[in-house]
C-alpha cells in the first residue's frame, strides 16, 4: 500500500476551526492510515480533535499566501518518504467521502478535481469574485496555455513519487499560492486527470480585497507581465482567459488595483516635517514658544501638517527640530495619538531646507518621502497630490499657487505644457507669480541634488537650487496648482488669515461641553468646551471655538473668527478675530481686534486711553494695561 501524506491548509478566523475539526474528523474516517499534517496561520489551533492529526504546523499570525502551505507539506512528506500526497484547504468545502471515490477511481500521475460550482472569491460588494479568481488564474493561462477551467480548486492529489520528489518552493514568493505548484508541473507532461467534483455550497471566502492584491502584485513580479496587460488579453480572448468571469467589472477591478498599488507605495513612504528655525517674523511670540507649535483654533499647526501626512497613508514621520525640543516632545509625543510613528531630528543651526533634509538621509533610508514645512496650512489634503507622485516617473513634484508678492517666495516658471522649467529662491524679478507651496515629494536623487550644490548668498543650502540642479541634469519635475486656500504661517496677519480659514470650513455646527448662562446669547457655529463657563449679559457670534475651563463674562462680546485656549478669562471686553493662547487674562473695558495674545498675558484697563480699537500681538506671560 502506499505511503499517504494528506496536507490540511488552514487559516483560522471566527468559527472556522470548527470548518477545520470536521475536516480532521474526514480525513482520518475515510484514510484512515494516512499521514496527517495541518498547516495553521491566523489564530492558533486548540481543538482536542488536532489528536486525530498526526502532525499540526503553526507557522504565521497573518496570512503569508499558499506558497508556504506547499513547502510545508511537500517537505513533510518528503521526510515521511511519501508516495503519494493530498493537498485540500481545511475550510468545510470538500467532502472527503468525494475525495476517497476520485482517489481510488483515478489512475492519473495527477488529480485536480474540479468544483461543480465555483464560489466568489471574496465577499467584496464592489467586485464579482469569480472573475477575480479568473484574472488570477489568467496569469497561468497566459504562461502555459492551459485550459484547465478551476485551476484554485483548493484540492490536488499527486499520485507519483517523482513528481512529490521534483518539487521546490524554497526562495518563492509564497503569495504566489498554489501557482506555485501548477508553474512546477504544467510543462511536464504529466497525465492529468480533471475530475468533477461536488462540494458544499459556499458564498465566500475571508479572503480580503488587499490579500487578493497583494498576490496579484506577486504574480506580476514571478510571471513577468503586469496585471493591467492581463486585463487587455483577457477583453481580446475572454473564453480562453475569463471561462467564468464577467466582462463587465474588468474596469472597476483595475482600477481598484490601481488604488491599492498606490496605497502601498505610499506606506512605504516617509514624511519629513521641518520644523527647525527660530520664527523671527513672528516675535515676541517665538521668544517662549516654538511656531509650529502655535495653536490656530485652538490647535497647533504642527498638527493639521501631521493629520494630512497620516491621512494620506504616510505613519513613519521625522520632525526636524532646533530650539525647544522640549516643547515638541511634551506636546506632539511619539506620535501614537494618530498612530504613527514620530522620530525627531536634530538641526543645530538653520542653514536652510535642502540641509534639513541632509541631515535627516539616515531616516529616510532610501526611502521616497513627502517634505511638508511645519508653518503651512492647506484645505485640501495631499492624498492626490502624493498619488499622482506614486504614479509617475518624476524625481521631484511641487505644489503651486499665484501669490501677490512672488518676490517673498521660491517661484517655478512652467513650459507650455506645464512642465517645470525653472526654479528660483525668491528672485528681485520673479518670472512668474507661481508660488512653491511648502509641500514637496522627492525620491532618493535629491540627495545627489543636494551634496552638488553650493550655499546660497544667504549661506543657506536651498531646496530650489537643489531642485534646479535636477531639472540641469535632465531629472523630471512634475507641478500640481493647488485650488484651495495654503497659508505660511510666517507672520501674525498669515496666522489670523489661517484661524479665519480653518474656522470657516472646519467649524461645524454648535457643541457646548461647558454651561451657558440664559442671559447670554450664542450665534452661529461655536464650540465651547468642557467646564467652560459662559457668565451673564455675553454674546457668543461664531465661528469662534472657545477651550477648557475658560470664564466669558460677564459683559463679555466674543466675536466671530475668535480662538480662545483653555483656561482664559474674558470680562467686560469686546474680542473679535483674535487668537488668545492658554491661561489669559482680559478685563480691558475695550474693543480687541485683529489681535493674538500668548499664554499666561494679561490684557487689563486703563483709565483715558483712547481710541476704541486695538491692535495686540504680545507673547507668552505679558502684561498690558488699556
Amino acid at each position: 500500500m502506499p505511503k499517504l501524506v494528506i496536507g490540511l491548509r488552514a487559516y483560522l478566523v471566527r468559527e472556522k476551526d470548527k470548518e477545520l475539526d470536521l475536516q480532521i474528523k474526514e480525513a482520518r474516517k475515510y484514510f484512515p492510515n494516512a499521514d496527517i499534517v495541518v498547516t495553521v496561520c491566523g489564530n492558533k489551533y486548540n481543538s482536542f480533535t488536532k489528536r486525530k492529526a498526526n502532525n499540526i504546523i503553526y507557522y504565521s499570525e497573518k496570512p503569508l499566501g499558499l506558497g508556504k502551505t506547499w513547502e510545508i507539506i511537500v517537505d513533510y512528506a518528503k521526510k515521511k518518504n511519501a508516495d503519494e500526497v493530498i493537498v485540500v484547504d481545511g475550510d468545510d468545502q470538500h467532502f472527503f467521502s468525494e475525495i476517497k471515490k476520485i482517489y481510488e477511481q483515478y489512475k492519473s500521475q495527477l488529480v485536480i478535481p474540479q468544483r461543480e460550482k465555483r464560489f466568489i472569491f471574496s465577499g467584496d460588494s464592489e467586485l464579482h469574485g469569480i472573475t477575480l479568481e479568473d484574472l488570477e488564474n489568467a496569469f497561468i493561462r497566459y504562461k502555459h496555455k492551459t485550459r484547465i477551467n478551476d485551476l484554485q480548486s483548493g484540492l490536488f492529489i499527486i499520485k507519483d513519487k517523482r513528481i512529490i520528489n521534483g518539487l521546490d518552493f524554497s526562495n518563492k514568493n509564497s503569495f504566489i499560492g498554489d501557482f506555485l505548484f501548477l508553474d512546477q508541473v504544467l510543462d511536464k507532461k504529466i497525465d492529468i486527470g480533471l475530475p468533477v467534483i461536488r462540494i458544499r455550497p459556499q458564498t465566500s471566502t475571508i479572503s480580503s480585497r488587499s490579500l487578493v492584491f497583494s498576490g496579484i502584485k506577486a504574480y506580476e513580479d514571478y510571471f513577468g507581465i503586469k496585471f493591467k496587460e492581463i486585463i487587455k488579453i483577457s477583453m481580446r480572448d475572454p473564453n480562453f482567459y475569463l471561462p467564468n468571469g464577467k466582462l463587465s467589472v474588468l474596469t472597476k477591478i483595475e482600477e481598484l488595483y490601481l488604488e491599492h498599488i498606490n496605497s502601498e507605495k505610499v506606506k512605504d513612504m516617509k514624511g519629513l516635517i521641518l520644523a527647525g528655525g527660530y520664527g523671527t517674523r513672528l516675535r515676541p511670540i517665538t521668544y517662549t514658544v516654538q511656531k509650529q507649535l502655535i495653536p490656530i483654533a485652538n490647535k497647533p499647526i504642527i498638527y493639521y501638517v501631521i493629520e494630512d501626512l497620516v491621512n494620506s497613508g504616510i505613519n513613519d514621520i521625522g520632525i526636524v527640530i532646533g530650539q525647544n525640543k522640549h516643547q515638541f516632545i511634551k506636546i506632539v509625543g511619539d506620535g501614537s495619538k494618530w498612530n504613527a510613528k514620530i522620530t525627531y531630528i536634530n538641526q543645530d543651526n538653520p542653514k536652510g531646507l535642502a540641509h534639513a533634509v541632509l541631515i535627516s538621509k539616515e531616516f529616510l533610508d532610501g526611502k521616497d518621502f513627502v517634505m511638508y514645512l511645519g508653518d503651512n496650512l492647506l484645505k485640501e489634503n495631499i492624498h492626490e497630490f502624493v498619488k499622482k507622485f506614486n504614479n509617475s516617473n518624476v524625481d521631484a513634484s511641487i505644489l503651486l499657487t499665484p501669490v501677490s508678492d512672488p518676490e517673498k517666495f521660491g517661484i517655478a516658471k512652467l513650459d507650455s505644457n506645464g512642465n517645470v522649467i525653472k526654479l528660483l529662491e525668491k528672485p528681485k524679478n520673479p518670472p512668474t507669480n507661481l508660488a512653491i507651496v511648502g509641500v514637496y515629494t522627492f525620491r532618493n536623487s535629491i540627495f545627489k541634488a543636494i551634496s552638488s550644490i553650493k550655499p546660497s548668498k544667504r549661506g543657506e543650502l536651498e531646496i530650489t537650487d537643489a531642485m534646479q540642479w535636477l531639472l540641469d541634469n535632465k531629472y523630471k519635475i512634475s507641478s500640481t496648482l493647488i485650488k484651495d486656500y495654503w497659508k505660511d504661517t510666517g507672520n501674525a496677519e498669515a496666522l489670523l488669515d489661517a484661524n479665519r480659514m480653518i474656522l470657516d470650513s472646519r467649524l461645524n455646527g454648535y457643541s457646548n461641553l461647558g454651561k451657558v448662562s440664559d442671559a447670554s446669547t450664542i450665534k452661529g457655529r461655536v464650540k465651547i468646551g468642557k467646564n467652560t463657563i459662559i457668565y451673564d449679559n455675553s454674546i457668543i457670534s461664531g465661528p469662534v471655538v472657545i477651550g477648557d475651563n475658560c470664564k466669558i463674562g460677564p459683559n463679555a462680546y466674543i466675536g466671530p473668527y475668535t480662538s480662545i485656549g483653555d483656561g482664559v478669562i474674558v470680562k467686560e471686553t469686546e474680542l473679535e478675530n483674535s487668537i488668545v493662547l492658554n491661561n489669559s487674562y482680559i478685563n480691558s473695558g475695550k474693543r480687541i481686534v485683529d489681535s493674538i495674545m500668548g499664554e499666561n498675558s494679561k490684557v487689563s484697563s486703563a483709565k483715558n486711553n483712547l481710541p476704541e480699537g486695538h491692535k495686540l500681538i504680545i507673547s507668552d506671560n505679558s502684561e498690558v494695561g488699556l
